[in-house]
């Protein structure tokens, strides 16, 4: 029988590549053709064993103690092209992992030709370098990529000579530095097969890091784009203003996923309201309704707003998870625009840092939520409603909730998690505080026992009193787990 097997095995050489794509790729490299002639083919084919690879650039090292030199690390880059031209008809993922190791050596032209040569060598081209104009070779067989976070930016052209690898279906990039959207642009019209997009631009020491120009239009016509993932990190410097142009409405019906964190965005077109399978939108870090008539007038002719949330979402009613974090509306309007009431499928709603000193009102309608974000405000006090019923997970973290712990929380019966630091407040018990928060209030016909805490004065405050010692400064409370009892339910993040 082990005979049979072993047979089986080496004699099958896809499925002698399978079992090889489980070894660690050194061993691949090193160990494997060492064994016999069948492994030997098949770590030198183009097979299964290659179909996904992980390169991290801290565990490739030279020989000796001496860190890499600019030869030396310009004749790496053309090895490993070398290498993957030969494989490229079977490799299908590729990660590129603390690649700042492998290229800070070398100057940014020498940086863009080592990129350049390997994009070139999966895409399947013996061209070099000259592809990068799109196009892409035959040859293709990769499908996802990521390059992995780095400090280190790709030098211009470094982003846009990915356009060869004409097969991609996945693709992430994490780079620093500024990025210019023509390349963007150059990606959307050398990738048509694209359907996930992730660009996030990493801080970078005495650099303004943003995305400059116009929003990519050729990214809007990837007739397959499923998911676009654009972010450019905090930055107390303005970010160049970018137009989501009307042309987004080509995303059609495939669009599921629109992520547009810190690109400097004013205004929303109505043509974002005819996405009707978008159900995650993320604008966090934008300027929606920070100017007045920032907001066209065709969108604030749907809430009688002039500025503030844009209307339009409200129309995609199958929406369910939604960011509007860091957009300074709350100072000026008050409630979130009447369309938004037709969000019924919404889970995830994220309000932080919005200027809110209360919770809209309409928020309180949406019965479907199980996270609810609206940390760093100004809230005073969290009103009773629907939204309650199905919540988990709550952040009234940076708020103002000096009377203690919102005693609306009650009706959360499904609460499992609270975020609570930083409301000014000092439990000497929090988890008795909680619990006397979170607990029922007595029934009618049982009226509560007066107390000294003064007229008008209701018992769940008196308990709340009993157990708090108020002080001027925000700390830091203890993370306490409470006993799985139905009175004290809640895992606090302190």
């Amino acid at each position: 029988m082990q005979a049979d097997a072993r047979e089986l095995v080496f004699g099958n050489a896809d499925l002698l590549g399978a079992c090889l794509s489980f070894v660690e790729p050194h061993d691949l490299l090193t160990s494997v053709p060492l064994v016999c002639k069948a492994f030997a083919a098949a770590q030198a084919s183009p097979g299964a064993c290659w179909a996904a690879l992980e390169l991290d650039g801290l565990r490739v090292t030279t020989t000796g103690s001496a860190p890499m030199g600019a030869e030396t690390a310009a004749l790496f880059w053309r090895k490993l092209a070398a290498w993957a031209r030969r494989r490229a008809g079977g490799l299908r993922s590729l990660r590129l992992a603390n690649q700042r190791h492998l290229l800070q050596q070398l100057e940014p032209d020498a940086r863009l030709a080592a990129l350049q040569g390997l994009w070139a060598a999966l895409g399947g081209s013996s061209d070099g370098p000259s592809c990068s104009g799109g196009g892409g070779g035959g040859g293709c067989a990769l499908r996802a990529l990521e390059v992995g976070r780095s400090s280190l930016a790709l030098p211009p052209g470094g982003l846009a000579s990915l356009a060869c690898l004409s097969q991609l279906r996945q693709l992430e990039v994490n780079t620093a530095g500024p990025l210019d959207t023509a390349e963007l642009d150059a990606l959307g019209r050398g990738l048509p097969a694209l359907e996930e997009l992730r660009v996030c631009l990493m801080r970078r020491r005495g650099e303004h890091c943003a995305f400059r120009g116009a929003f990519p239009a050729a990214l809007a016509r990837l007739p397959r784009l499923r998911l676009l993932h654009l972010e450019a990190p905090y930055s107390a410097l303005n970010a160049a203003t970018i137009a989501l142009p009307d042309c987004a409405s080509a995303w059609g019906s495939q669009l599921e996923e629109l992520h547009l964190i810190n690109m400097g965005i004013e205004a929303l077109p109505p043509a974002l309201g005819g996405l009707p399978r978008l159900r995650a939108l993320c604008l966090a870090r934008n300027r929606l309704g920070q100017h007045p008539g920032a907001v066209p007038w065709a969108l604030s002719q749907y809430s009688g707003f002039a500025d503030g949330p844009p209307a339009v979402v409200g129309e995609l009613c199958g929406l369910e998870e939604l960011n509007l974090s860091g957009n300074l509306w709350g100072s000026t309007v008050r409630d979130l625009p009447a369309e938004y009431s037709q969000l019924t499928s919404l889970k995830y709603l994220t309000l932080t840092n919005c200027e809110l000193s209360a919770l809209p009102p309409l928020v309180q309608r949406l019965s479907s939520l199980l996270l609810l974000k609206v940390n760093i405000n100004t809230i005073q006090s969290l009103p009773g409603g629907a939204y309650l019923r199905s919540l988990e997970c709550i952040d009234l973290a940076h708020n103002r909730f000096t009377a203690g712990y919102p005693r609306a929380l009650a009706a959360a019966t499904r609460l499992q998690l609270l975020s609570f630091q930083h409301n000014g407040v000092h439990y000497s018990d929090p988890a008795i505080a909680l619990r006397d928060a979170l607990a029922p209030p007595p029934p009618l016909d049982h009226p509560p026992p007066a107390t000294a805490a003064g007229d008008g004065a209701s018992a769940a405050a008196a308990a709340v009193a009993a157990h708090a010692v108020f002080t001027a400064a925000p700390v830091w409370l203890p993370e306490v787990f409470l006993p799985k009892a139905p009175h004290a339910r809640v895992a606090m993040l302190h």
